[in-house]
């Protein structure tokens, strides 16, 4: 009997001080970290590219209204270096460029490994500006709607600098090809 007696005794006794810690509020409580919320950031934009050239600064932006939508990528003081839009009309995406076009000179765009020529004709603009008709399904505007990607402009007066491919591209070829 005395053993059984001796247990009665000791077990509560060392189950007493582990009972008590669980209500006891002047233990310090376990602090859980903080989980961080996920931000969304945009790519960093580089400002060179593997090849060496000079990213061209600046950004691209979308519009769309009621003659079709268009993709614009202008310079830090809001005048469009080079515009994409679709004519909804004609079916074909519209590359234009602001600059007058003069006899004999050729614009190309080189994306993805291919050099495809502009068949550049002036515009009958109050600004002096030059386009060129491309079928939606042209390969070139394919290479320059790869995100991630650049595509260089050549031609008379402008700096030899690589432009960013931008989805808003892929978005003026879509509309050309789904009206």
């Amino acid at each position: 009997m005395r053993r059984i007696h001796a247990l009665a005794i000791v077990l509560p006794a060392l189950l007493l001080p582990a009972l008590a810690a669980c209500g006891d509020p002047a233990a310090p409580e376990e602090e859980t970290a903080a989980t961080p919320q996920p931000v969304l950031t945009g790519n960093p934009a580089p400002v060179a590219v593997p090849s060496g050239k000079v990213l061209a600064p600046g950004e691209w932006s979308v519009r769309e209204d009621a003659n079709g939508v268009a993709a614009a990528f202008s310079e830090a003081n809001g005048e469009p270096r080079l515009t994409l839009r679709c004519d909804r009309a004609m079916r074909q995406v519209v590359v234009e460029k602001p600059g007058a076009l003069q006899p004999g000179e050729e614009y190309s765009i080189i994306a993805g490994g291919e050099r495809f020529i502009l068949p550049m004709q002036a515009s009958t603009s109050a600004l002096p500006t030059m386009s060129a008709r491309v079928h939606p399904q042209q390969p070139i505007l394919a290479a320059m709607a790869v995100t991630g990607t650049t595509f260089t402009l050549l031609g008379p007066g402008t700096t030899e600098a690589e432009l960013p491919a931008a989805p808003g591209i892929r978005r003026v070829i879509d509309t050309c090809l789904t009206v």
